[in-house]
């Protein structure tokens, strides 16, 4: 129930902030991905952008992101991609397992997003 309604609270996060056509900063964006709602619904152990990449995001995910549904899963990446597409001119996030490094989502041209575990 609880990450039900914290999800619910990312849409409408994400719904008022492309309602009003405003640019949340990146460092807002990254602030509410580390934050403790998303680190408790979406399982996000650190979101950080790369230094030699400003308009990369990496948000890194533990263990308890692949006992999310698949719906789930696939609707806290679209948000963040969606939101930080949005602060970042031509913005890229990866998600990537912290164990292992591996890249979870796969992000197309087409907005087709898959999970690759």
């Amino acid at each position: 129930m609880k990450n039900k309604v914290l999800f619910l609270l990312l849409i409408v996060f994400l719904f008022v902030i492309t309602s009003f056509a405003h640019t949340v900063p990146k460092e807002e964006v990254i602030a509410y991905i580390n934050s403790k709602e998303a680190r408790e619904s979406a399982c996000v152990e650190k979101a950080e952008m790369q230094k030699d990449l400003p308009r990369l995001l990496v948000v890194e995910v533990g263990d308890c992101w692949f006992k999310l549904t698949e719906k789930e899963r696939k609707a806290f990446a679209k948000k963040w991609y969606t939101v930080w597409k949005h602060s970042v001119s031509n913005g890229i996030v990866s998600v990537i397992e912290k164990k292992t490094g591996d890249a979870v989502v796969n992000f197309h041209p087409d907005g087709r997003i898959d999970l690759t575990k």
